[in-house]
């Protein structure tokens, strides 16, 4: 029997939650997080903005 057989279903679970949780979770230096945070957002030119309004009209929240 291998090691990964005789462990628990929680054991198991617990483990895929660790590594899922590793691949999702995103470090940054403090000279990077400031970049992040300075960062200007881009300009929405006029085929962004006449996307937005189709899907605006097309797209209900309701």
């Amino acid at each position: 029997m291998t090691a990964r057989r005789s462990e628990s279903g929680g054991e198991q679970l617990a483990q895929a939650k660790r590594t899922i949780g590793g691949h999702e979770t995103m470090v940054l230096k403090q000279q990077d997080a400031e970049a992040i945070y300075d960062a200007q957002p881009p300009r929405i030119n006029p085929r962004l903005a006449a996307a937005l309004k189709e899907h605006g009209r097309r797209v209900s929240l309701e």
